[in-house]
């Protein structure tokens, strides 16, 4: 294929091909600077692009982008998830908090500016901004920046980079990514947002801030890596997942037990801090904004039923 056809076909509303994906792959130079243009596009124009067509290459450019490692698009993709928060959901869906971070972290290329810029847009979708904040410490995990560096700049965020709200999810956002980092360095700051409830704390509680600083490092790190999916490094393979934002449950499906934080359960990380014998299972099935509509219209949620509820519907 050539990369007028590829585009082609992603401009069409045929289902997202892997093959097609690999062949993308296959000419990465050439397609590159298409794929960062896809983003400014739909940045430039996202109502258009969210309700009046059903295309989709915004997820081809930020999957192949991050597995390209491309640094030159990390400004395209910020800027792309600074777009009007429930627009950047309808694109993305539950990938917001479950890849979105990744994607950041793959293209950023040591220069933090748009991720930092990101982060305290206080107009942007707020778990985009969180995003931002896992991105950095993704980053620090996968040995792309120093620890000391990204400590600096979330007791920075904790003081005077944030704004100052009670109940803030971007807050509790912050301690859970500054958590899986051993947060010594910001438990002044952490306590103190506890005490003038300036975090939402169904996010993760104090108490258990205090025992994973309690544990140790050692401990901390090993929870951390057990959790941590890594950098997107194949686009193909993990496109059948763009199509199934939200995990679907039937009766015969169990985890071990809750995830520790709220926040983790929303990255789709099954394994929490403390394990019991007590079995957790969700109670219903959700549609995901991609998934056939259940109306039986053949079109996908999002374009259908999703759009007049505003949110997907449990079934």
């Amino acid at each position: 294929m050539t990369v007028q056809e590829i585009l082609d076909e992603w401009n069409s509303e045929a289902p997202l091909s892997k093959e097609t994906l690999q062949q993308a792959v296959a000419l990465q130079e050439e397609i590159t600077p298409h794929l960062i243009a896809i983003l400014e596009r739909v940045a430039a124009d996202p109502e258009h692009y969210a309700y009046d067509t059903g295309y989709e290459g915004h997820l081809c450019a930020l999957f192949l982008l991050a597995q390209f490692r491309e640094s030159s698009a990390c400004a395209a993709v910020a800027a792309f998830s600074r777009i009007e928060p429930d627009l950047l959901e309808e694109f993305l869906g539950d990938l917001v908090t479950q890849d979105l971070g990744r994607m950041l972290a793959a293209v950023c290329g040591g220069d933090t500016t748009p991720i930092r810029a990101l982060i305290e847009d206080t107009k942007a979708n707020e778990y985009a901004r969180d995003a931002g904040i896992e991105a950095l410490k993704i980053m620090v995990l996968e040995e792309l920046l120093p620890r000391d560096e990204v400590m600096a700049y979330f007791k920075e965020l904790f003081v005077s980079r944030l704004e100052r709200e009670k109940g803030s999810m971007i807050r509790a956002g912050l301690v859970c990514e500054a958590v899986d980092l051993y947060p010594a360095e910001v438990m002044e700051e952490i306590r103190e947002a506890y005490r003038e409830e300036l975090l939402d704390d169904c996010f993760i509680s104090l108490q258990e801030v205090e025992k994973i600083l309690d544990d140790g490092v050692e401990l901390c790190r090993q929870r951390a890596n057990r959790f941590h999916k890594g950098l997107v490094f194949d686009a193909a393979a993990e496109a059948p997942e763009w199509q199934r934002t939200t995990d679907d449950w039937g009766d015969e499906d169990w985890e071990d037990g809750p995830p520790v934080t709220v926040l983790d359960e929303m990255r789709g990380y099954e394994m929490g801090l403390h394990r019991d014998d007590t079995p957790y299972r969700r109670e219903e099935i959700k549609v995901g904004p991609n998934d056939p509509c259940p109306c039986g219209s053949g079109k996908k949620h999002k374009k259908c039923c999703g759009r007049m509820d505003g949110n997907p519907t449990a079934f």
